[in-house]
């Protein structure tokens, strides 16, 4: 049955036995949010034997969503991509994937398709849960006589006519499934809202677990934050958390630990240092000590400097000036062995400080990009 299921383009067999046990009921119905594509081993379209990859995503005969273009690629990944499909038991996901070409038309790679029913079994009983499924990509049909003449094409004048009959390789999707009702508790709530929850619920919040915990290892560790986990394990995490499960921070992957942390402060409704005040953190003058400036910063310069942002985080929000403290304690123990962390202040605002200071509205600007 599962092995049916694992080859995409296989029905599982109407009399095989239902071996998997607390699964989602026959009547499903909710959101499958699609975070992270990877094709493998795709067929090369180019004369330079690779492709331009995309992705095309169609519920029933309507698209969806599409992926931005892969240059130059055969084995391509999408990441962060949180595409939402409402859609039920009997919802058809149709992925086609393309090689972009600028001058001529586009070459078909192949398809996947599959019934979301068809692929509940594998989805374990619980409001949100993620999944990792593998597809073989398919060729198009075709009919007989275009077949035969398909056939008949010397292998050189396939290549110079990219055969679109000719298909390699696979589709892989980390999907989230969320049951219709299923409420997020946490992530994408405002700060204070989520810290009272988990308050109530009597579990340590999120951010204060990972912080912590990283904490603690964070001078022995080469590059914390900027290292990704996995992907997986990260929003399965997020699934759990967000569904007031308690989660034992000290089991947990490191780098795990800070991808979600990271996904955590990014999803906030408002940055962690909001927007309001990070405009007014724009107009302080924060001394330079680049080679090629004319002078030094002065010790009177840096102290105005220092004495401004001072003032200027004591007025965040208390929920927010918490977790401000924590992650500054990290911070410091990062940079307190550099040679073996590897993580200077540049690295560390590179890793996070999007997630930090940037709030949703400033991060959709595209005008940020000119500065």
């Amino acid at each position: 049955y599962r092995e049916c299921l694992n080859f995409g383009f296989f029905k599982p067999l109407l009399w095989a036995p239902n071996i998997c046990e607390g699964t989602i009921a026959s009547t499903w119905q909710g959101n499958i949010i699609i975070h992270e594509i990877f094709c493998y081993n795709l067929e090369p379209k180019d004369a330079n034997g690779l492709s331009d990859p995309y992705v095309v995503l169609k519920l029933g005969d309507k698209q969806t969503h599409r992926t931005k273009i892969i240059e130059k690629h055969l084995h391509p990944r999408w990441t962060d991509l949180s595409w939402t499909v409402a859609c039920t038991q009997d919802s058809i996901f149709h992925l086609e994937v393309w090689d972009w070409d600028f001058m001529v038309s586009n070459d078909f790679e192949g398809f996947a398709q599959f019934r979301v029913g068809d692929i509940l079994p594998e989805v374990p009983n619980c409001s949100q849960a993620i999944i990792e499924k593998t597809f073989a990509l398919r060729p198009k049909k075709i009919s007989g006589s275009i077949l035969r003449l398909s056939l008949n094409m010397t292998k050189k004048k396939a290549d110079q006519a990219k055969n679109p009959y000719h298909v390699k390789g696979t589709i892989t999707l980390t999907m989230e499934f969320v049951t219709k009702g299923a409420k997020e508790i946490h992530f994408g709530k405002p700060l204070k809202e989520s810290l009272d929850v988990a308050i109530d619920s009597g579990i340590t919040h999120l951010v204060e677990g990972c912080v912590k915990e990283l904490t603690k290892h964070a001078s022995r560790v080469e590059g914390l934050l900027r290292v990704p986990g996995n992907k997986a394990t990260i929003y399965q995490l997020r699934t759990d958390f967000n569904s007031g499960k308690s989660i034992d921070f000290s089991r947990e992957d490191l780098f795990d630990l800070a991808g979600l942390l990271k996904l955590y402060l990014y999803d906030l409704p408002d940055a962690l240092f909001p927007e309001d005040l990070y405009k007014e953190a724009e107009s302080i003058d924060i001394p330079s000590k680049d080679e090629n400036s004319e002078a030094p910063p002065t010790p009177t310069q840096i102290e105005k400097a220092k004495q401004e942002l001072h003032t200027l985080v004591k007025k965040l929000p208390p929920e927010n000036l918490m977790i401000w403290k924590l992650l500054m304690k990290l911070f410091h123990q990062m940079m307190s062995n550099i040679e073996v962390t590897k993580m200077n202040a540049n690295a560390i605002v590179t890793s996070i400080g999007p997630s930090i200071f940037l709030s949703p509205k400033i991060r959709d600007d595209p005008r940020i990009f000119l500065y």
